[in-house]
């Protein structure tokens, strides 16, 4: 969380104020995820620390590229992993779930797409979902 903050203070907001569109590839889900869902971490600190964490910023649009479990760590296999990628398929299934237990606690800022399509039609809805905000 120091690090999120230091990053949301010196990067994100300057960025935000000055106009600027800001796309992060991960932000705080990823610990209510990883360290709440996975590692039954209280969800209660977590949403506390993260409040001040980030200067309370909450993002406009999540997007979740959803995939199960196996299929991504199958996806990563034969390269170098870190040590979160190392973690069991059950680790791996908490994650998952915990984000999609946000996206349905928060449908209005979460995109949800099928990460077993196509790339060109994740593009697709990526890029209508942005054009859409956009307007």
């Amino acid at each position: 969380m120091a690090s999120r903050s230091q990053h949301t203070g010196e990067w994100i907001l300057p960025a935000l104020n000055s106009g600027k569109f800001v796309i992060c590839d991960r932000f705080y889900d990823s610990t209510i995820a990883y360290q709440g869902a996975a590692r039954n971490l209280d969800r209660q600190m977590i949403d506390m620390i993260r409040i001040y964490a980030t200067y309370g910023l909450k993002p406009d649009l999540t997007i979740l590229i959803d995939i199960p479990a196996e299929i991504g760590l199958g996806r990563i296999s034969g390269r170098e992993i870190d040590r979160l990628e190392q973690e069991s398929l059950s680790f791996h299934k908490k994650v998952r779930q915990g984000y999609l237990d946000i996206a349905k606690a928060e449908p209005k800022r979460f995109l949800v797409i099928d990460g077993e399509q196509k790339i060109e039609a994740i593009q697709e809805e990526i890029r209508n979902k942005i054009i859409e905000i956009m307007r």
